[in-house]
């Protein structure tokens, strides 16, 4: 998916400048970065673990189960984003001049809407799916 930035810096009097910048990121994917027919749990690399949707089969589910649990992964790579995030920032800088010395002081503001962007959700199949974990 594609990430779109946008900056600028605007003179106002006084020797004052304003800049922004705006910054649009795209949903973190789910799923996996593998897109061969061997696709399994074990192998499901994400950049955010909690971004899986699996199920965990156990010996209650089926008794003669070899092993304690077997995590089945429910979606294909690909399949499912999270939403996208954007960030605004913001400078106001001025400069100086004092005999033979220039300066510049400047005051930033970063992430300016204050965005609460979700980056993880719970990946357990159940009443909790797709719950927000930051």
């Amino acid at each position: 998916m594609t990430q779109f930035k946008l900056s600028g810096t605007y003179p106002l009097p006084y020797g004052v400048q304003v800049s922004g910048t705006w910054q649009g990121y795209p949903g973190v994917p789910t799923g996996t970065a593998r897109q061969d027919a061997e696709y399994t749990a074990a192998q499901n690399r994400v950049p955010d673990p909690s971004l899986n949707v699996n199920y965990n089969v156990t010996r209650t589910i089926i008794p003669t189960l070899t092993v304690t649990s077997i995590t089945v992964p429910l979606l294909k790579p690909g399949e499912k984003y999270l939403e996208r995030w954007n960030q605004v920032d913001l400078r106001f800088a001025k400069k100086f001049a004092y005999r033979a010395f220039r300066f510049s002081a400047q005051f930033d503001m970063f992430n300016l809407l204050n965005s609460n962007s979700i980056l993880s959700l719970n990946e357990a199949f159940g009443s909790n799916l797709d719950r927000p974990q930051s």
